[in-house]
């Protein structure tokens, strides 16, 4: 229906009503929220490997690579999509370790509703978060 998915736009116009317009700092946030997404990419190495040094080796490949460096720089909806899914996988790792807690579950469910508006092919992700679901829910 839409030429363009309403994430990305949505994300930059907040950005315009927080008052930036200039395209070079627009780009500058989004090589800081693509810097910051390394805390929660070692959250979900560290969880799942159970070891710190190589949770640290994953972060620096993840933040050397320079084909990560450079789409954060992008002017397009697929520079935040990589840490849109470091965020739905440390969501998923927060979910397996405190399944009871509902608020868990709400921030997996607005990660996983958030992604299709920047990719249409993330809507596929549903059956395997069905699946997910059904395996860590107590």
């Amino acid at each position: 229906l839409w030429a363009y998915l309403p994430g990305y736009p949505a994300f930059l116009a907040i950005l315009n009503v927080l008052g930036v317009e200039d395209l070079s700092l627009i780009r500058f946030i989004q090589i800081v929220i693509d810097s910051l997404i390394i805390f929660p990419l070692y959250y979900v190495l560290l969880r799942i490997g159970r070891s710190a040094y190589y949770s640290v080796i994953g972060c620096l490949i993840y933040a050397a690579a320079p084909w990560w460096s450079v789409g954060a720089t992008y002017l397009l909806a697929e520079s935040l999509l990589p840490s849109l899914m470091i965020l739905l996988l440390a969501a998923m790792v927060m979910i397996r370790d405190h399944s009871q807690s509902g608020a868990n579950w709400f921030v997996l469910g607005l990660f996983s509703a958030i992604l299709p508006f920047f990719r249409s092919e993330m809507i596929f992700l549903v059956g395997p978060l069905i699946v997910w679901a059904l395996l860590v829910s107590p």
